[in-house]
């Protein structure tokens, strides 16, 4: 399981800003999505070396989260996850670029990285699932137009929002109108 904390175009600082003050967060949601995943052999955080901020919160956070017992394989004390700093070299925060740095495995033109047992996920959609998961509809998420937390309700209706003109198109509408009934009465609507 790769994770990308590389940032994909020059002067775009949101991921950097994600992990310096979510870097706890990154961990929980790298942990999430390993135990969804079955466990992969490797879980590694790629961050350009330009970002020695978000590397120091994210070890700090591998060593908290190891301390509390939380990042260690049932058979070792060793830390389970990986922050690797990588060269900031355009395009190197592209997901297959970012894959074959820190594995040495190139993910073939027209196929997905699954195809060669990886996985990678963005640092803010791997906050987005933990968060998700800790805290439901009472919690918030990244907005990451304004670079700021906002109350999941909000910009969940944000987004029916943006999508009522196709839904009909796409068959949806069903599905939209039981998302706004999530968003009246909570998680078990």
């Amino acid at each position: 399981l790769v994770i990308n904390g590389a940032e994909c175009e020059p002067y775009i600082t949101a991921d950097d800003m994600l992990m310096q003050v979510r870097a706890d967060e990154v961990i929980a949601g790298t942990l999430l999505l390993s135990y969804i995943l079955h466990h992969p052999a490797r879980l590694v955080i790629g961050v350009e070396d330009n970002k020695p901020k978000a590397i120091a919160a994210l070890q700090a956070a591998v060593i908290k989260a190891q301390a509390e017992g939380k990042n260690t394989r049932a058979t070792s004390k060793d830390s389970v996850i990986e922050v690797v700093s990588v060269p900031t070299k355009y395009p190197s925060g592209g997901a297959k670029q970012l894959i074959q740095i820190l594995t040495g495995r190139e993910v073939p033109h027209g196929h997905h990285s699954a195809d060669i047992g990886a996985t990678c996920v963005n640092v803010g959609t791997v906050v987005a699932a933990w968060r998700a998961v800790r805290y439901g509809v009472d919690g918030e998420l990244i907005d990451f137009g304004i670079q700021e937390s906002v109350p999941f309700p909000h910009l969940l209706g944000e987004l029916l929002e943006f999508v009522d003109d196709v839904v009909d198109d796409l068959d949806c509408r069903q599905e939209v109108a039981h998302a706004h009934t999530i968003l009246r009465e909570g998680t078990s609507a």
